[in-house]
């Protein structure tokens, strides 16, 4: 199975899960809807796909107007950049698990938002919500600006680093305005785990 192929599974349960969700919405319009943690982890990656995804060609446009004649963002693979992002964007709104939710629900609930991706791609997630994760808590810890660590990662991830950058390990984008402008748009996506626990009672499993 390709990436592309997991790229339109992807967006297919994406719709899905969405329909669902603005259908309990719908026939329970006062108070919080009590979910369990599945269908908490299935619509928080709902809500992330559908924006990633139905924002990609302004993002991407945005970018190569923002940078100009850029080769490197002519050669973009965008399938491969679309699902990196939404991993991106992900990864750091699932950093906020840890403050919204106790720890062992937070452990649960970061464990289901895996298990929500279907086909092979889990495995592809699970290791770049670890290399976000502990970059991240890296650089807090060192008193150093989490965001540019973000931005390299993206940077990397999306091939624009070519062989000098390694899947997990430390790398810094050679160029850094791009590779801030791509921390921004990630971040831009943060705050559907706070909707979801404003929004509805997850209960434990």
């Amino acid at each position: 199975m390709t990436l592309s192929d997991i790229q339109r599974q992807i967006k297919k349960l994406a719709i899905t899960l969405r329909q669902s969700g603005h259908k309990a919405l719908k026939t329970n319009p006062v108070g919080p809807i009590s979910i369990s943690e599945t269908q908490a982890a299935d619509l928080f990656f709902s809500s992330m796909t559908h924006r990633v995804f139905e924002d990609w060609s302004q993002v991407l446009s945005d970018l190569k107007e923002a940078f100009g004649p850029e080769p490197i963002l002519d050669q973009l693979d965008e399938e491969t950049a679309k699902s990196e992002l939404l991993f991106a964007a992900m990864a750091l709104d699932l950093l906020a698990l840890k403050n919204l939710f106790p720890p062992e629900q937070a452990h649960r609930l970061y464990a289901r938002c895996i298990e929500s991706i279907p086909a092979v791609a889990p495995d592809i997630a699970r290791f770049a919500f670890e290399e976000y994760g502990s970059r991240f808590r890296e650089d807090v810890e060192s008193g150093l600006n989490p965001a540019l660590a973000v931005g390299d990662i993206i940077y990397g991830r999306w091939g624009l680093g070519g062989e000098a950058y390694v899947p997990g390990e430390f790398f810094i984008a050679p160029q850094q305005i791009l590779a801030g402008a791509l921390a921004q748009v990630a971040f831009s996506y943060i705050g559907a785990w706070k909707q979801i626990c404003t929004n509805f009672k997850v209960e434990g499993e």
